[in-house]
């Protein structure tokens, strides 16, 4: 099933409270839909891990988005917006801001290790260079351009790369002893982008795809490399609620802060077109008509 009304990323208060449900613990709460509107957590893959649930929904999807006066929503995966952080700040926590902190948690990197991000100036890429300087990792930032490459150093990027000017995979050797970064998280949609992931790592290292292609293509890779350098490939769209809860817990201690550009909802054509043109640095938040 398909949906007219897209959006999943978006904040609120809570108006009604359904049957079974605690009232006073819910009404007037400031709550999130992330993409993971909902899963199942009955069968096999949610015991491992729900955001993997084959019978998940995702909002903007397979049921109706966030772009709307009022949305329903289970109530076990609402995220609940502490105190003291913004909606406007809060919002591009519940997807952007999760996918990467799920992501750098996937690649298994230990302080000091290098981690390359693509698309670094982007929605995703600059919470990540946050959230991966927090906790010790140098940042190689991928992307084009002075305004985001400014952004990017301000956030703590060890370094960055504009990806029209140089050789990306041999600065990015050059840049860790000819070995290349312990891991990659491509936030980037283009073939070319995935290419340049597989040619940094270093053995043993991780690429963590995250960026969905408009056309298909297959990673270019073979099993010789992937067992002669151990390489190891994952996937990842979003994180756990318990994921979630530590995220805010950053934000509200101010060691992630999204960079936000707010407009209004009837902007949004010229907003989407900003984004295909990678024109906004950070995230674009929309604010519905009360």
């Amino acid at each position: 099933m398909k949906t007219n009304v897209a959006g999943h990323e978006g904040v609120g208060k809570v108006v009604a409270v359904g049957d079974g449900l605690d009232h006073s613990q819910w009404m007037g709460q400031a709550v999130g839909i992330r993409w993971l509107y909902s899963s199942c957590l009955e069968c096999e893959i949610c015991e491992i891990n729900h955001t993997a649930c084959p019978n998940q929904k995702n909002a903007g999807a397979n049921v109706p988005g966030t772009f709307q006066q009022y949305i329903v929503s289970p109530a076990i995966h609402a995220t609940k917006i502490p105190p003291g952080l913004s909606l406007d700040l809060a919002a591009p926590l519940l997807c952007a801001g999760i996918a990467m902190y799920s992501s750098i948690k996937k690649t298994k990197t230990r302080k000091g290790d290098w981690l390359a991000i693509l698309g670094a100036g982007g929605g995703l890429g600059h919470m990540g260079i946050q959230i991966a300087a927090k906790q010790g990792l140098k940042v190689l930032a991928i992307d084009m351009g002075d305004e985001k490459r400014d952004l990017c150093l301000s956030l703590g990027a060890t370094e960055f790369l504009d990806f029209r000017n140089v050789d990306i995979v041999e600065s990015v050797k050059s840049l860790t002893s000819g070995l290349g970064v312990h891991a990659v998280i491509c936030t980037a949609n283009g073939e070319a982008a995935y290419q340049q992931s597989m040619q940094m790592l270093r053995p043993l290292g991780t690429l963590v795809c995250v960026g969905i292609p408009h056309t298909q293509f297959l990673l270019p890779t073979s099993p010789f490399e992937m067992i002669v350098k151990g390489l190891t490939i994952v996937g990842n769209s979003a994180g756990t609620a318990a994921e979630m809860n530590e995220l805010l817990a950053m934000a509200v201690n101010g060691d992630v802060k999204a960079h936000i550009e707010i407009f209004e909802l009837k902007d949004i054509v010229d907003v989407l077109q900003r984004l295909e043109s990678s024109e906004i640095k950070g995230r674009a938040v929309l604010r519905i008509p009360e």
